[in-house]
């Protein structure tokens, strides 16, 4: 039986899943805006290199998903794994990790990928 701390991570990860799912598709000109509403400014996004670390709203809309949007026509994210919860070692630290797959119609180079 689950409890309500098991209730609050799924819907965490459930929210969580549904935005980086949503931010894949969103229009460049308000991409920016959707990603404000969304994450803080201190937020921080790690992902593989080339692109590595990214903190706020504007790197990582900058650095990441315009990017990927350039580059892969009808992109859309297949994730493989998928987790979430709570920071145990810090306050107010919620985190997820994804290995996700970015699939699309590749248009334009993609960090140097032609």
């Amino acid at each position: 039986m689950q409890n309500s701390s098991d209730d609050a991570a799924n819907a965490f990860r459930f929210s969580a899943h549904a935005f980086l799912n949503a931010v894949v598709r969103q229009e460049d000109a308000g991409l920016e805006d959707y990603l404000a509403r969304h994450v803080t400014e201190d937020c921080q996004w790690h992902v593989s290199y080339p692109v590595e670390r990214l903190v706020g709203p504007k790197a990582i809309a900058d650095g990441f998903i315009r990017p990927l949007q350039r580059a892969l026509h009808n992109l859309r994210r297949r994730d493989e794994i998928f987790i979430g919860a709570t920071n145990r070692r810090a306050e107010n630290g919620p985190w997820v990790a994804a290995f996700t797959h970015y699939v699309g119609n590749f248009y334009d180079d993609l960090w140097g990928i032609y």
